[in-house]
């Protein structure tokens, strides 16, 4: 549980928070996991003068990602519609000594935030597509919108992912950050993909490739950029 060497941020895990407040959740269905989770790190921000609604960012995992609409339904009840987090619900990357079916990282901020809710591209409900603050945009998971291959679907993620990015006043030649559910066989496509997208490819070997897309896709894609210019109104 780090809060990055200042007050105003705070990071944690449904693994940290199971083990502080000694509690199993295995054996108990995933929307009941979840809730259980929320309501520990509810408890936890308050004991660190957070509230619930500084969370900005959620990144689930699943054992079985067959429970992710499950999953998200329970995060729905937690956050109003208009201050919902970014986040992405992916299957996978859950270690074995994580007495639960899931693991959820969570980023919490004390400053000011906006809120952008893009239509278009495929984020999972009931996430905001980005939330800037503090200079920085953080993106939610975008799914393809069309194509077969690897490659296709991850040009379309990526393009969802450019057009949430202008919302939030800032493009892809800021992002410093990629998040992403996808197989080791088609990093290759990504790779090739990210080339054509700012120049990113290097993106491939830093990213975290432990989890998977809950769903028929091959890939699911978030980030974060440094936002210096403020989100257009309108």
């Amino acid at each position: 549980m780090d809060n990055n060497g200042t007050d105003d941020y705070l990071f944690f895990s449904a693994a940290e928070l199971i083990g502080f407040f000694r509690n199993d959740l295995r054996g108990k269905d995933v929307k009941t996991q979840v809730r259980r989770v929320m309501e520990m790190a509810k408890i936890f921000l308050a004991r660190k003068n957070y509230r619930l609604e500084d969370v900005y960012s959620m990144r689930v995992l699943l054992r079985d990602g067959n429970e992710s609409a499950a999953a998200a339904a329970a995060i729905s009840l937690y956050f109003a519609p208009e201050r919902c987090p970014v986040g992405a619900v992916l299957a996978g990357g859950v270690s074995p000594e994580v007495f639960a079916d899931l693991e959820v990282d969570f980023s919490a901020c004390r400053l000011p935030k906006t809120y952008i809710r893009a239509a278009g591209p495929l984020v999972r409900a009931p996430f905001a597509a980005a939330v800037r603050l503090d200079g920085y945009a953080h993106c939610a998971g975008v799914r393809p919108a069309a194509g077969e291959s690897a490659y296709d679907q991850a040009v379309s993620c990526l393009a969802g992912l450019g057009l949430i990015l202008r919302q939030a006043g800032t493009g892809p030649e800021h992002v410093y950050a990629l998040t992403a559910g996808v197989s080791e066989r088609d990093l290759p496509a990504l790779e090739k993909a990210l080339a054509g997208w700012g120049g990113k490819e290097d993106m491939v070997r830093e990213a975290d490739f432990s989890a998977r897309p809950c769903g028929p896709w091959l890939m699911e894609l978030a980030c974060s950029a440094a936002a210096p210019v403020p989100p257009e109104r309108g």
